[in-house]
């Protein structure tokens, strides 16, 4: 509970001090942007878990910032210095997506057993991992 405090505190600090909060409305409208940041919260801790330990290990990912490309001159292209390409179904993108439907399964079964109490939780889950899931899949349709 008290990280959900410090999570709910900082994120009010920070929206408050880029809008003003002055109706109701703006009240309404910091819940619906905090709700989401919390969904995809859920759903990037796994991902950025994965992150961290690839980093630690040395594993090379897609990901590559621009100074790593060695971009010396104006007329060098970041493009021509890729190593990957095209549209591929990565692991993490289908166990993202298993994760939304283990979730999905897991808010129909606590509502079928009245255990309410965990699916605001589960529902965040669940949306945060298909929203993911479903970025990840536009992202690689983009790119291929």
């Amino acid at each position: 509970f008290a990280i959900t405090f410090l999570y709910t505190y900082s994120y009010w600090t920070s929206y408050s001090s880029r809008h003003s909060i002055s109706s109701l409305f703006d009240v309404f409208r910091f819940v619906g942007t905090f709700v989401s940041f919390m969904a995809l919260f859920i759903s990037l801790s796994p991902l950025l878990a994965l992150a961290a330990v690839a980093g630690l290990a040395g594993i090379k990912s897609p990901f590559v910032r621009t100074p790593k490309l060695s971009l010396v001159n104006k007329s060098d292209s970041w493009e021509d210095k890729l190593d990957y390409a095209g549209f591929s179904l990565s692991p993490m993108t289908v166990t993202e997506a298993l994760a939304a439907g283990i979730m999905l399964f897991g808010t129909a079964l606590a509502v079928y057993s009245s255990v309410y109490a965990v699916v605001p939780f589960f529902a965040l889950a669940t949306s945060g991992f298909v929203a993911l899931f479903v970025y990840n899949l536009h992202h690689g349709v983009a790119e291929g």
